[in-house]
């Protein structure tokens, strides 16, 4: 099924993490038929089980439980990237040091010049996704 807007979702089942996506069209448009699952994994299974005609989630997530499902590129429809948000780290209020979160700060950008977050993408999204 052709999906290049959310528009093309009217009328159509969605699977839909519990709790997430608040405030975005896809959670509030009355013409989306929406199921709340568990998580990814649930929202894949319902995808292969033809119980939904898509699924909103993150991409990496999304097409590592649809791998694991045996499913491939050719088995899914168009891919509609609605938001894009960065990856944050979050460390819990005064447990860490200044220094520390320095180190974690300087760690963060060296794997990210190293390739390292690539090579992950590249070890956990299938070919077929890329």
């Amino acid at each position: 099924m052709p999906i290049t807007r959310i528009k093309d979702l009217h009328g159509r089942n969605l699977a839909l993490p519990r709790g997430s996506y608040v405030g975005f069209p896809i959670a509030t448009d009355p013409e989306i038929r929406r199921f709340s699952t568990n998580g990814y994994a649930q929202s894949a299974r319902l995808l292969k089980a033809g119980r939904v005609d898509a699924i909103a989630g993150t991409a990496l997530s999304i097409y590592y439980h649809l791998s694991v499902m045996k499913m491939g590129r050719t088995d899914i429809g168009g891919i509609l990237s609605f938001a894009s948000k960065p990856v944050w780290l979050h460390c819990a209020k005064r447990q860490l040091s200044e220094k520390l979160v320095v180190r974690m700060r300087q760690a963060t950008n060296s794997l990210r010049k190293e390739g390292a977050f690539r090579r992950m993408l590249d070890r956990y999204v299938p070919v077929g996704f890329r």
